[in-house]
């Protein structure tokens, strides 16, 4: 029976949180979207930025230590599946790095200047 090594139990872990926390920025800025639309109260609106901000910069925390194991992994341990998981991991960084710098220049811009 052939037995997973630590790093590639960890690089498992990472990738299904960086997924959860991928999808719950993408849901929380829906959520900004339609709360535009249907008039949310000003608070309501400055609290799912400011969740916002703080599942991207997660995000993008985890996703730098995912892809660097990601890299490791295919190049000095010859996995090379693990280089194919890199480029989600590196989409997933764009997405956290995008809604970082949305939901904070909105937070910026509303609170005046």
């Amino acid at each position: 029976m052939h037995r997973k090594s630590r790093k590639q139990q960890t690089v498992r872990f990472l990738y299904r949180s960086i997924l959860f926390l991928a999808v719950f920025a993408i849901a929380l800025f829906l959520f900004f979207y339609y709360g535009n639309t249907q008039s949310f109260l000003d608070s309501t609106q400055k609290m799912i930025l400011f969740v916002l901000s703080h599942i991207s910069v997660s995000l993008l925390f985890l996703s730098t230590i995912t892809l660097i194991l990601e890299v490791y992994l295919s190049v000095f341990q010859k996995m090379r599946f693990y280089l194919q998981l890199a480029v989600p991991t590196l989409f997933y960084f764009l997405i956290g790095a995008a809604g970082t710098f949305i939901s904070r220049v909105i937070l910026f811009l509303s609170s005046g200047m």
